[in-house]
């Protein structure tokens, strides 16, 4: 070592040391004084670096018995897709808003499931908008509580290459 970095060493220890014995650093951890809070500090910053490299809980990687499959099996309750049908639900059918480049398959199950269908252009959010404005019009004029509404779209269509 050179007597430079030894110099320095040895000034950063008469510093450390200084600070820890300046009176105003006690403190009392559990009953137990110490002359100065940088040893408390010091044990802090040790366990909070032993912490982080720690490696984290794994669960063992073991496959789940029959018995533990049958059991959350049993605890499994699914939660509803959709709201409960009430019986106003079941007289009036939904408004499907959909895209008329959709699949061909889409729109036949669209028109197939006897709902109110409502086409709007290709990318024209302006279409679509004026569509969800007419039916809020229509349902204020009826007085209409509930309506339920879908906007159907998907990432392949017949027309586009």
């Amino acid at each position: 070592m050179s007597s430079g970095l030894q110099i320095g060493i040895m000034d950063l220890m008469n510093h450390l040391i200084g600070a820890l014995d300046a009176p105003f650093a006690g403190a009392v951890v559990f009953g137990v004084h110490f002359d100065g809070h940088l040893v408390v500090e010091a044990l802090l910053v040790a366990v909070i670096v032993f912490l982080l490299f720690q490696k984290s809980y794994q669960p063992q990687k073991r496959p789940l018995t029959r018995k533990e499959i049958d059991q959350l099996c049993d605890e499994w309750v699914p939660e509803p897709l959709h709201p409960a049908i009430t019986k106003e639900m079941e007289i009036e059918p939904p408004v499907l808003e959909s895209d008329e480049g959709v699949h061909w398959g889409i729109q036949n199950g669209l028109f197939l499931s006897r709902s109110i269908v409502k086409l709007f252009k290709h990318n024209d959010m302006k279409a679509l908008e004026n569509i969800l404005e007419e039916i809020a019009l229509e349902d204020k004029r009826v007085k209409k509580v509930l309506n339920r509404r879908f906007i159907v779209v998907e990432a392949i269509y017949q027309d586009v290459f």
